[in-house]
């Protein structure tokens, strides 16, 4: 048959019939014309079967027997005045016809296009429909009868409205005249000169050969007045003809608004059964109108209350519309996306509410007497109903199945990879913007992302098991990904291919100090299947919320003018993209067993830089624009155990990323940069957590006391050097060990005793630790670190690394103290006598030491000393710096060089000499600048300094005042050694030297206190300077760590009286 409707279908009309048979209705002669024929567009109009497309599903047969396609022009000459637009004509077998427009126009602004029109100022008829192969089908009285439904065995021809009705119940063997109009079956009063109407012809044959009729109306009969009014008048018109009338009882909408739509969606045996056995005689109905009484059809509210109304829009909806009562937000089933629920305003609701009572309206308006009473609807009618809604319609918990994956054409079995049809019972918020397409390849993804990688194949397959864990919405992973890198490495285009993946609505674009500190921002994140942070590096406060969100702990629901109801768990996963490492505040394992880092270093240069994808006004574009389901199904062939055993154990998996995390922990959290250069690992050694005192002693190189010592003191150290905030002690300790235990897994134990807290298993660096660094390092330091810049001192250290120059000490307590006493003054400094009332002291400068000790200064490190011993006088020479042969003499020294030394007194190496060794011609300008000063670093402050020591250094004459000048001016052995380079001329070089040379046998005892004296000295400086009991207590607890006087060592005694003696 399409055959024929392409190639044209002749209308004529129907053959005579002879003298024995019965005509019923004349025929109308078309004059000849054109073949017609359906265009393929109206064609698939009228028999496709496609509802979404609005599409009939009528007999194709019957369509080319009644309909064919016209264009504007053909159209104004059939309608008499012009058309806009091609479109349908519906042609009945006895000549009327009717015209459906492509794009209905209106004849007046503000009025309602009309869906078909008629011929201008023409007497219109009912459309008899033509039937394909039977020219009789109207003109056979008896073949009509016995075609009719029958009621109480009577034939019934149906009346409804629209050609396209009558089709389709004629086609279904139900014989239907179609009206033009609901007001149409009548004549019009203009054509009348009493102004009076009467059955159009068509209908007024059927009535006079008997027929009875069934008025089938669309569902709007029961809510529109206007309709219901033309009925009457139809009825009533049909009934003066003694003709049996019926009217279809009222049918819900949903089941379809005509006949057609109800015998298209349920069934010609439906429409049967529940319309045409169910016909309402038109006298009850006729009652019913004229006393004013509304016909209510079944399953409709039985009164215009709250109640009920809401009861039944309940029923209505009940698959459509949802209560979340965890968010106190209504949902709403393929409002926004087919087969997804979104979350909708409650003005929403109330506005399909309103719309309802709206449509509904008439059916409850009660007419009587030409008068009409509406029921009224108010805002409290409509925010009642909403709130009785909400009881019937609410949801505990929103259980949104894990099962399937959603696409526009369907929903995706993750197990059985299965493509089924959208159902509200899956509870799905969120929809990948795209159909699903097994045969979809992503080639040029595919090779760009091995190009970003370095052609490492780990990797890529990390940011495949990524992308996995997106789409599936794998946040058990408790896993973040942040891609770290400078721009134009791809960071950008993997964020834009994850979004793609997604889909943009599914998408939550912020920055983590947005997202930390704005009070509503989580409330964003709901439904959510990816969140992207950007500017990271920016930010470095607190990151509970990022915590919360990658490690499926619940988020604050809270919207702006709202009252909060609780929280939600996040469904999303997390990108991070940014130029260096998120620094943050949060210095626990919380957050860095959650970081995924990984490395964006291949940069594109600039020229060669391409737009692979961007999101444009809501749609992908670029060149990777068509391979995104190809993408899905790469992702999707990922195993799901190999993509969570790639996530977990992403170190061993991708090696290179190892060094990544290790870097990244020295970066971020600066306990773990002191732990990598600072300590050590040694199992089973203890070490004291300590406090952090200033230390003011001035000869000391630290800013704190015991840096050697006390863990806490090295971290605070480290901090000042290098310019980080300190931690309190108390954060310090829990943080140091969730560090080694959580982090580096390292055998550390943390403990308590009377003597404060300690740690087991760390340990200070020395230069003897030749371990590589515990975090970071991959091999040992070297043995012996680069020289300082200039021949000058290291800086002060932070590291914990003793220092040589301060730490060695060339005398060794010879005993210890034993014993206990009381000083007689407070009970709190007490000490073990001495067997002989006597303290060694153990000088721990070397630089001075050497020139006490060894009896001179060399005059730079750059010029060896060669010493000789002749009698008791021990001198200093110079000697080359290349090595010098053994002589016979076995003094290791070439008489050569012995008659040079004797003959050269030592230089300053700054200081240029002339020819003969004399004196400089002029003395060269002091650089005080390099001056080593502990407070300061002014020039002027420097030079007076330098100039103090130099004075006190020239009036020593012996090495017992030299001792005193060490132990009691307060300058350090760096200064002291700085003004002998740099300050003294060589004949005072030489002065300090026969100062420490003198009595050197005596010099090489170590120095002897009288213990009584000391003891006395300190009793008498804690009255001077007035410190009370607990003053004396907490300096001796900050600076050693006790509170008792009887604790301290030898060392620590002679140090303390020092310090007494310098306040």
């Amino acid at each position: 048959m399409l055959n024929l409707i392409k190639k044209g279908w002749t209308q004529t009309s129907a053959p005579e019939k002879s003298a024995t048979q019965d005509t019923v209705v004349s025929t109308f002669n078309l004059p000849e014309s054109n073949p017609k024929r359906l265009s393929d567009k109206h064609y698939n109009h009228c028999c496709g079967s496609d509802t979404h497309q609005k599409q009939r599903g009528l007999d194709p047969d019957w369509i080319a027997a009644n309909c064919y396609s016209v264009d504007i022009k053909e159209a104004t000459e059939l309608l008499g005045y012009p058309a806009r637009s091609g479109g349908i004509i519906i042609s009945g077998s006895n000549g009327q016809y009717q015209f459906r427009p492509d794009k209905p126009w209106s004849d007046k602004q503000g009025k309602k296009a009309a869906k078909y029109r008629t011929a201008f100022k023409d007497e219109y008829d009912a459309l008899l429909p033509a039937h394909p192969s039977d020219p009789y089908f109207w003109h056979d009285k008896d073949a009509l009868k016995a075609r009719c439904w029958l009621i109480d065995g009577h034939p019934y021809i149906i009346i409804t409205e629209g050609g396209f009705k009558a089709i389709c119940a004629c086609f279904h063997g139900l014989p239907t005249a179609a009206l033009l109009g609901v007001e149409m079956g009548l004549t019009s009063a203009k054509a009348d000169p009493q102004g009076k109407r009467y059955l159009v012809a068509a209908l007024e044959r059927l009535a006079k050969a008997g027929f009875g009729f069934i008025l089938a109306f669309d569902t709007d009969l029961t809510t529109n007045l206007d309709v219901r009014k033309a009925l009457h008048k139809l009825g009533s018109q049909l009934t003066k003809f003694n003709v049996p009338v019926y009217v279809l009882p009222s049918w819900d909408e949903q089941l379809g608004k005509g006949i057609d739509d109800y015998i298209s969606m349920n069934g010609i045996e439906e429409f049967r059964q529940q319309l045409l056995a169910k016909a309402i005689c038109f006298v009850n109905w006729q009652d019913e109108y004229e006393d004013g009484r509304p016909s209510i059809p079944e399953g409709y509210p039985t009164s215009w209350e709250q109640f009920p109304l809401a009861k039944w829009l309940v029923k209505r909806y009940e698959n459509r519309l949802a209560w979340d009562v965890s968010l106190q937000e209504w949902r709403t089933y393929s409002t926004a996306i087919e087969g997804i629920w979104s979350i909708e305003p409650v003005e929403f609701v109330r506005q399909v509410i309103l719309a309802e009572l709206k449509a509904n309206q008439s059916m409850y308006t009660i007419t009587k007497d030409d008068k009409v009473r509406e029921p009224r609807i108010t805002d409290s009618l409509v925010r009642n109903i909403e709130a009785l809604m909400r009881y019937e319609l609410a949801v505990r918990t929103w259980d949104e199945t894990e099962e399937f994956i959603p696409f526009t054409n369907g929903v995706l079995s993750r197990k059985t990879l299965l493509l089924m049809p959208h159902d509200p019972e899956h509870r799905l918020t969120w929809c990948l913007p795209y159909d699903y397409n097994p045969l979809a390849l992503c080639d040029p993804i595919l090779q760009w992302l091995k190009e970003m990688c370095f052609g490492d194949e780990n990797l890529v397959q990390l940011l495949r098991a990524y992308l996995h864990g997106i789409v599936t919405g794998r946040t058990d992973w408790q896993k973040y990904l942040e891609l770290v890198g400078p721009g134009g490495t791809g960071k950008s285009t993997y964020l834009r291919l994850a979004i793609s993946l997604v889909g943009m609505r599914n998408v939550h674009t912020t920055t983590l100090k947005k997202l930390e500190n704005e009070r509503f921002e989580t409330a964003s994140i709901k439904d959510k299947r990816l969140v992207v942070i950007t500017d990271s590096e920016r930010y470095t406060g607190n990151v509970s919320i990022l915590k919360a969100l990658t490690g499926q702990d619940p988020l604050p629901y809270e919207v702006k003018f709202k009252q909060s109801h609780g929280g939600f768990t996040p469904t999303a996963m997390v990108l991070v993209a940014a130029n260096e490492i998120i620094q943050s505040g949060d210095y626990t394992s919380g957050l860095e067993r959650r970081r995924l880092s990984v490395p964006m270093t291949h940069r594109i240069e600039t020229t060669q830089q391409k737009n692979l994808i961007e999101h444009r006004n809501g749609e992908i574009c670029g060149e990777f624009a068509p391979y995104i389901p190809g993408l899905l199904n790469w992702v999707l062939g990922m195993k799901p155990d190999e993509a969570t055993a790639l996530i977990k154990n992403y170190q061993q998996r991708v090696p290179k990323l190892a060094q990544m995390k290790a870097q990244s922990l020295v970066e971020t959290n600066p306990i773990a940069d002191w732990l990598d250069h600072a300590l050590v690992y040694r199992d089973g050694y203890r070490m004291a957590v300590g406090v952090a005192k200033r230390d003011k002693n001035l000869d000391s190189e630290n800013w704190y006391c015991h840096v050697n010592q006390w863990l806490y003191a090295n971290y605070a150290e480290y901090c000042q050097n290098t310019g980080a905030k300190a931690i309190s002690v108390r954060r310090f300790v829990n943080l140091l060990s969730d560090l080694c235990v959580n982090q580096l897994k390292l055998d550390v134990t943390h403990g308590r005793d009377r003597y404060g807290a300690y740690f087991l298993g760390l340990k200070i660096r020395t230069d003897a630790d030749l371990d590589p660094l515990l975090i970071t390092g991959d091999h040992a330091p070297p043995a012996s670190p680069p020289p300082f810049l200039g021949g000058q001192s290291p800086p002060k250290s932070s590291l914990g690394v003793t220092d040589v120059m301060d730490g060695v000490m060339d005398s060794v307590m010879a005993q210890t103290l034993t014993g206990d006493g009381c000083d007689g003054c407070d009970g709190l400094f007490q000490n073990s006598f001495k067997e002989k009332n006597q303290l060694h002291s153990s000088v721990t400068d070397v630089g001075l030491n050497k020139a006490i000790n060894n009896g001179s200064l060399s005059s730079h490190p750059s010029h060896q000393i060669a010493q000789t011993i002749k009698g008791d006088e021990l001198k200093a020479m110079r000697v080359p710096s290349q090595p010098s042969s053994q002589n016979h003499h076995g003094d290791g020294t070439n008489p050569s060089q012995k008659s040079q030394a004797n003959n050269s007194a030592p230089r300053s190496y700054a200081q240029t000499q002339n020819g003969d060794g004399n004196e400089p011609i002029q003395p060269p300008k002091i650089d005080y600048s390099t001056y080593p000063h502990r407070n300061s670093n002014d020039i002027r402050a420097k030079e007076k300094r330098a100039n103090k020591c130099s004075e006190g250094m020239l009036v020593c004459n012996n090495k017992e005042e030299l001792t005193r000048f060490k132990n009691e001016s307060g300058f350090s052995s760096n200064e002291i050694d700085w003004v002998f380079f740099n300050v003294l001329t060589p004949s005072q070089q030489q002065k300090f030297n026969e100062a420490a040379s003198a009595d050197q046998l005596n010099l090489l005892k170590p120095v002897i206190y009288q213990y009584n004296e000391v003891m006395k000295d300190i009793d008498h400086d804690l009255i001077r300077l007035g410190w009370s009991v607990e003053q004396a207590k907490e300096y001796l607890f900050q600076t050693y760590g006790v509170k008792s006087r009887r604790f301290l060592d030898d060392d620590q005694i002679i140090e303390l009286w020092q310090y007494l003696k310098r306040q």
